[in-house]
């Protein structure tokens, strides 16, 4: 193991990945979602997502996808203690990272998220598999469409819409003359 200081303001604990991989580890696809304090100057942020990024591939994990932070309001003001001090912020650097990895990696990327002073807040999940050539329905099942819930194709007969379009166009005409003439 490699103590390692970094981006989280703290020493964290990196696994060699060498030693810690063997083929029958169980790699799964997790999601850090984070929101970074709003005191960091806008030119460090890339940095804090980098030293994150570095601290998933330092412990045996590979990044699959990450959005930039941008700054957003909070949706209520949200406090942190560092050091007997208390700070409330009601804005934030919002962004998340994709990646796969060992149960050891989300541990280390938890472990230096709660460790960190620039982290508001965190969360890290486990995701499905990304299946790059399937469509987003079938990525996300449920998201968007009811499940059990099947369209039924009508057959369109152009002959049956010329007649309905025809009796709405008289039937509005006929109640324009009626008015007009009363």
């Amino acid at each position: 193991m490699v103590l390692r200081s970094g981006l989280f303001s703290g020493t964290i604990a990196c696994m060699n990945t060498k030693d810690a991989h063997t083929e029958d580890a169980d790699v799964r696809l997790y999601e850090l979602g984070y929101i970074l304090v709003s005191a960091i100057p806008e030119e460090k942020v890339a940095a804090e997502v980098v030293a994150m990024k570095d601290i998933i591939t330092n412990n045996g994990g590979t990044v699959q996808t990450s959005a930039d932070p941008s700054l957003r309001d909070l949706a209520y003001p949200m406090s942190i203690s560092r050091e007997h001090k208390k700070t409330t912020y009601v804005a934030g650097y919002f962004g998340w990272i994709v990646f796969d990895g060992t149960a050891d990696t989300a541990l280390a990327v938890e472990q230096a998220a709660k460790k960190s002073d620039t982290v508001l807040r965190h969360l890290l999940i486990k995701r499905p598999p990304l299946n790059v050539n399937a469509s987003a329905k079938s990525q996300a099942p449920g998201v968007g469409a009811r499940k059990g819930i099947k369209k039924k194709k009508e057959d369109v007969n152009e002959e049956e819409i010329d007649k309905t379009i025809e009796e709405l166009v008289e039937g509005s005409v006929e109640n324009t003359t009626e008015k007009t003439e009363a």
